[in-house]
């Protein structure tokens, strides 16, 4: 069954494959290109860190994942803006939401290679190249699903809201490797990031979960509609071990701001 969607890919129009096209190569270039010029420009931790090939790749991907965080975020605003929030989730793709799926799939395929090439330069541990791998595909695969259906086109906007945490995340990261941890800035990041994530990640997929549950039998093919709910659990559990760790940072950060300064003699 899982085949049927991803065949349903030799059947697309023109304008998804350039979209698909077009999103990759610019994932690329700003990968390449953008990312490494704006932060040898800005950055003198960069420009330290780049004489080595992993902290290179390291420093670009954060940058172009955050690109792709703030582009994806963009798109749900776009996409609610008709003001209907109801999560229904079963109903028919726009084509919209279908320009947006081959968005995705291209920097799912953007990061595979990256993730590949990041292990065998031994950015990454195996443990972290095993993980990476199977988040990306089980994503390719519920969009493939969507995509293939024509169903079920508002799932992957509410999923795109959560991106807004990704970019509080990584601006926190820059924060961090700069050396600016004291910083106001730092500390208003990392609230804001705990708080996207609680709200994007934790709250706004346990009421997806919900609704999926409730509404599998209003897909026209049941099983896309089961594969898709069995896969927003795994990723469901995934954002519940990550959240522990974002609460326990938020909890290590609380009690140090609290924790009292030494007089200076």
């Amino acid at each position: 069954m899982l085949l049927a969607p991803m065949a349903y890919l030799a059947h697309q129009p023109w304008w998804f494959y350039a979209t698909y096209a077009a999103y990759l190569s610019l994932m690329l270039v700003v990968h390449n290109v953008v990312a490494p010029a704006i932060l040898w420009r800005c950055s003198g931790t960069y420009r330290k860190e780049a004489r080595d090939l992993k902290q290179r790749l390291v420093w670009r991907n954060i940058a172009t994942s955050m690109v792709h965080a703030a582009t994806f975020f963009t798109t749900a605003v776009i996409d609610f803006s008709d003001g209907d929030f109801s999560c229904r989730l079963w109903t028919s793709n726009s084509p919209f939401q279908e320009a947006c799926f081959a968005l995705m799939l291209a920097y799912l395929t953007y990061d595979t290679i990256l993730v590949i090439v990041t292990y065998l330069h031994g950015t990454i541990t195996f443990p972290m190249f095993v993980g990476y791998s199977v988040h990306h595909w089980l994503g390719i695969i519920s969009y493939l699903i969507v995509l293939g259906g024509k169903q079920g086109g508002e799932f992957g906007t509410y999923v795109h809201l959560s991106e807004l945490s990704t970019v509080f995340l990584h601006i926190r990261w820059f924060y961090e490797r700069t050396k600016r941890p004291e910083a106001l800035g730092f500390l208003i990041t990392s609230a804001l990031f705990a708080l996207c994530f609680t709200a994007t990640r934790v709250l706004l997929p346990m009421y997806m979960i919900i609704q999926q549950y409730s509404t599998v039998h209003l897909w026209t093919d049941a099983w896309r509609g089961q594969a898709v709910f069995a896969i927003s659990l795994v990723f469901y559990a995934l954002q519940l071990m990550w959240f522990v760790e974002v609460a326990t940072g938020v909890k290590e950060g609380v009690q140090a701001l609290l924790k009292p300064k030494p007089k200076s003699s």
